[in-house]
């Protein structure tokens, strides 16, 4: 996951072209400290200016580094629930059949994942 985005009352479910340079490239300039050639991989998927302005950060070792390859992990743009309060509850369906809901993390759902797995776990155990 390279990065997401919120913007109050906007529900796009198309990549928007702009949003999605500006991710990359502010990747990239993460990446300009720990790994040169992945950030110029970066900086070429979004071209023109950027990707000549990444070319001389990295240097001639670099430079000519082609896109990065995201064939297998293509764009994707979809809407995360958020809620005020994440819903991580087990429910009861019938005797011996629950159900445990784990929804509601908005962006923050990878960040969360190792706490909010741990919790199903806990009320999985119980079953």
């Amino acid at each position: 996951v390279l990065g997401g985005s919120y913007e109050e009352d906007k529900e796009m479910r198309a990549v928007d072209p702009g949003m999605r340079a500006d991710i990359l490239t502010r990747c990239a300039e993460l990446l300009l400290f720990y790994d040169k050639r992945f950030a110029m991989s970066l900086a070429a998927l979004v071209g023109g200016e950027t990707a000549a302005e990444y070319r001389a950060k990295v240097g001639p070792e670099y430079a000519d580094t082609p896109p990065a390859d995201l064939a297998s992990a293509p764009d994707d743009c979809g809407l995360r629930p958020v809620r005020a309060e994440i819903a991580l509850k087990r429910q009861t369906l019938a005797p011996d059949r629950y159900v445990i809901h784990n929804y509601g993390h908005g962006g923050g759902g990878v960040t969360l994942s190792w706490g909010c797995a741990q919790a199903v776990a806990d009320l999985a155990v119980w079953l």
